[in-house]
């Protein structure tokens, strides 16, 4: 048989409790809810790192041993989206730069990216230099007199930030994979 609690050991239930919890029977809280919930949800879309407006691909190559061979890296911008050149000409914005890594036997001359173009850029109200479309960035590799044969992987960052005519993203890295096949 159970018995029923002593008074000082049953929960008390306050007017204030009450009130409270009418409250989530509120539609209007309900839809206040909902309000921030779907703010949360579309500021963490814009953060997502698949949403980058940049892609980058390269062709497997190959290279004889002690010559050299230029990596064409193709850059495809999204349309209404830029990033910008290595000299933006404008304060507070990221430029482009290319760092490729090496690998043993293979030396990487220095990138050169190629030449910006100038537009006017709305979203921060000045003229800046900018890549849009697809470019290709040449990457120079030369093979060791000595090298082994075989396949190496280099690897290519491209830090930089893009922009539409409305936003500017937070700066970015995109590492592309570089495949040399070295042969005698």
């Amino acid at each position: 048989m159970h018995r029923p609690l002593p008074p000082h050991l049953r929960p008390r239930v306050r007017v204030a409790t009450l009130r409270r919890v009418a409250a989530w029977n509120d539609p209007r809280v309900w839809a206040a809810l909902l309000a921030i919930v779907l703010l949360l949800a579309s500021a963490a879309r814009v953060a997502r790192a698949d949403d980058t407006p940049l892609t980058a691909t390269a062709a497997s190559v190959k290279v004889k041993a002690g010559q050299s061979v230029t990596i064409a890296l193709k850059l495809s911008i999204a349309s209404g989206w830029h990033i910008f050149g290595p000299e933006p000409k404008v304060e507070g914005v990221r430029p482009s730069a290319l760092a490729v890594s090496t690998a043993p036997g293979l030396a990487v001359s220095p990138v050169r990216m190629p030449a910006a173009r100038k537009v006017r850029v709305e979203a921060l109200g000045a003229d800046a230099n900018v890549y849009e479309g697809v470019i290709t960035v040449p990457v120079t590799v030369k093979a060791a007199s000595g090298a082994t044969v075989g396949p190496r992987t280099l690897e290519a960052t491209l830090s930089y930030q893009a922009c539409s005519e409305k936003q500017c993203l937070m700066p970015r890295k995109l590492v592309v994979k570089l495949s040399v096949g070295v042969t005698k």
